[in-house]
């Protein structure tokens, strides 16, 4: 049985669309197709002469008529449903031939054993449903966010209750053979030599478990070069497939599954040996592997769907938990240097404690607070954009604590020998520092229950019902929250919608709403009521982090991370109202150990500290004010952190904090009425452009 495990973040990544394909093409499309390897989704890499892709490997799987499982997360589904309908077409073909399962990954697909059992049941559900809506079909199978299962309520709970979850994809070094003497076979197993290579039933959950076989997760991979131009699997598999195929007696009712990540079989991996030759011969290897066993029909590649449980499960076991051996090769039977049980452990103590300077919270701390506004917000605003709200928060959760430290073999020693823990990935600090926008969905659910049933013709700004509801916002008082979400307002104001130090301006009828910030003196989200439905017509909570990468004329820059803490515009990230040229951000410098290029690397610095001063017009209208003050300096990371620090303190106590402008001054004004918004600008930094009439 194959399983590819296929899970990407919601990013474009791409400031532009990469030229070296008619027409360009997206990151997204990239990963899928880069059959001439100019880039796919391993960036600023020699990719070499082979392609990459996901759709490559996909097709192999086709061409061969081999059944395949392949599971989807919220990310790659919402990017391919956008950018890539050819490929979702193709994607539906094999789904309704039955060569392919599509298979449950989450909606963002990420670490159970961290995050409430509601949470995890919804982005396991939403996966569910995401798959359904966009590929016609979901089988019953979830792969976990690493394989990381421990059998802890929050995860045996959330697995129960999730609707169409009837078997879990694991490993067996660490999820069998740790639990091996608690399993009690079944009374048809007599004569078979029972390992981790069957079809198990967990006594806790009920669910049927699918043990990866490391032997073949790895060497599928890792055959020689003269075996892959043969067409050849790797020799000691070969010899593998042989003894089953000669014992039949006592290894009857056998399944030996292959359970890789989607990127690394595909050559897209970001995560694995340096360079990109390494996941490019990959590709070839898993190809050429896929070819000799599709040579041979004795070998059955097999779908779950095709399990006849009665007579192939051949029993229960106790399994307390499972682990990528990637990511802790031990699992629960070793300790890591810091003392830790499961290696991912320090992953997590790592990212609880790290630091925004400008918001005064932890990542830990930044992701309860939204994690229990969801679980907490009154349902009678539990609407669409209430569901909204948890999506958004799924999708933040993408590889929440994933750490810098390298995997693999460093040395001589794996991750669990080595005392190099880092700070979060970069993308995983940017996502959670923006979880914080699942809040504006959340608020915007007030409004609608508001807007459904009013007959109020009045338009507000900065007060009115919705205002004032929301202050009745509080957690609940659950013993054993810290004191900081228990019994307290949701909202230390009501008016900073995205829960940072910039306030919010929000403008809004029974029709529209309007939430603009601060920071830019833009829209960052609209909302409307169609047929008395709320509709989001403009804000997204897909990521902020991209990527210039044009090395051909010397530019390439990355912008992720801690840089991203206000609600910043990015080349990929715009919005209504948005003054381009003065939100363009600068560029400096930032440290990346794993760079390849040295210790400090060019990064992009966003409009961090773009404050326009916000003036009431009218009860519709607001005017928005740029100031010239002076031009950011070039920015190092430490420079950056003491200037939110700065701007921080100023806000508390009332002063203005830091803004960096550079350009002569103007003003804007947005004004809505009815459901029409005007923006205009009455004092304008320089003349507009003129266009013919008509156009």
């Amino acid at each position: 049985m194959f399983i590819q495990d296929c899970r990407h973040g919601l990013d474009d990544l791409f400031e532009f669309p990469h030229a070296g394909y008619t027409p360009p093409r997206t990151h997204a499309q990239m990963a899928m197709r880069d059959e001439r390897a100019l880039g796919s989704s391993h960036p600023n890499s020699a990719e070499g002469e082979i392609g990459s892709g996901y759709l490559l490997t996909l097709e192999t799987f086709q061409r061969l008529g081999l059944p395949h499982l392949w599971s989807f997360n919220g990310g790659i589904l919402t990017l391919l449903a956008r950018e890539y309908p050819q490929a979702l077409q193709a994607l539906k073909k094999a789904v309704a031939n039955g060569s392919l399962e599509p298979t449950i990954a989450g909606n963002g697909g990420h670490f159970l054993p961290y995050f409430q059992e509601e949470t995890n049941r919804h982005t396991i559900q939403s996966g569910i449903e995401l798959i359904q809506s966009v590929l016609g079909k979901c089988n019953d199978v979830f792969v976990p966010e690493g394989r990381f299962y421990r059998q802890i309520p929050n995860v045996t709970r959330a697995l129960q209750r999730a609707e169409q979850v009837r078997f879990l994809v694991v490993d067996g070094s660490t999820g069998f053979w740790p639990y091996r003497e608690s399993i009690q076979p079944g009374s048809h197993t007599h004569g078979i030599h029972l390992d981790e290579h069957y079809v198990w039933q967990d006594r806790e959950t009920g669910l049927y478990l699918l043990f990866i076989d490391d032997e073949l997760r790895e060497k599928m991979l890792t055959a020689s070069v003269r075996e892959q131009q043969r067409g050849k699997l790797h020799r000691d598999l070969r010899r593998k497939l042989f003894y089953f195929a000669a014992n039949l007696a006592s290894r009857r009712h056998h399944l030996l599954i292959h359970g890789e990540s989607a990127s690394r079989v595909s050559g897209n991996s970001w995560v694995t040996e340096p360079g990109a030759a390494c996941a490019i011969n990959r590709r070839l290897a898993f190809e050429s592997a896929l070819e000799w066993i599709a040579a041979h029909p004795w070998i059955q590649a097999m779908t779950s769907a095709q399990l006849n449980l009665d007579s192939e499960c051949v029993g229960t076991i106790n399994m307390q938990s499972s682990i990528s051996p990637e990511l802790d090769p031990g699992g629960v039977t070793t300790r890591d240097v810091y003392g830790k049980e499961f290696h991912l452990d320090a992953w997590y103590d790592n990212w609880k404690i790290f630091p925004s300077f400008w918001l005064g919270q932890t990542l830990e701390e930044i992701s309860q607070s939204m994690e229990f506004a969801i679980l907490d917000w009154p349902p009678a605003y539990h609407n669409r954009l209430y569901d909204l709200a948890r999506m958004a928060y799924g999708f933040s959760l993408h590889r929440a604590i994933w750490n810098k430290q390298p995997l693999g073999i460093r040395g001589g020693l794996d991750v669990n020998q080595r005392r190099d823990v880092d700070e979060p990935d970069d993308a995983a600090i940017a996502a959670i520092l923006q979880s914080r926008n699942a809040q504006v969905y959340l608020n915007a659910a007030v409004w609608a229950t508001w807007a459904a049933t009013s007959e109020d013709p009045a338009t507000f700004l900065n007060q009115g019902p919705v205002i004032e509801q929301l202050r009745f916002m509080r957690y609940r008082n659950l013993k054993w929250r810290t004191e900081r979400f228990r019994d307290r307002p949701i909202l230390e104001s009501p008016l900073h919608w995205d829960r940072d130090m910039a306030p919010n301006a929000i403008l809004y009828n029974r029709k529209v709403l309007v939430v603009m910030d601060e920071n830019g003196g833009r829209i960052t989200h609209l909302f409307t009521m169609l047929g008395g439905i709320p509709c989001c017509v403009s804000g997204t909570f897909k990521g902020y982090p991209f990527l210039a990468d044009d090395p051909q004329h010397g530019n390439t820059r990355m912008c992720s991370g801690e840089v991203m803490q206000n609600t910043v515009y990015t080349p990929n990230h715009a919005y209504i109202a948005c003054d381009v040229h003065q939100s363009r951000g600068t560029s400096g410098k930032k440290a990346a150990p794993r760079s390849g290029t040295g210790n400090d690397v060019t990064w992009h610095y966003p409009d961090h500290f773009n404050s326009y001063r916000m003036t009431p017009i009218h009860p519709h209208t607001v005017e928005w004010s740029y100031q010239r003050t002076t031009p950011a300096p070039t920015w190092t990371l430490e420079l950056f952190r003491n200037h939110l620090a700065m701007d921080r303190e100023a806000r508390l106590h009332g002063r203005e904090g830091v803004v960096f402008h550079q350009d002569p001054p103007f003003s804007k004004r947005i004004t809505l009425q009815d459901r029409t918004l005007t923006i205009s600008s009455p004092r304008l930094a320089r003349p507009q452009r003129q266009y013919p009439e008509g156009t």
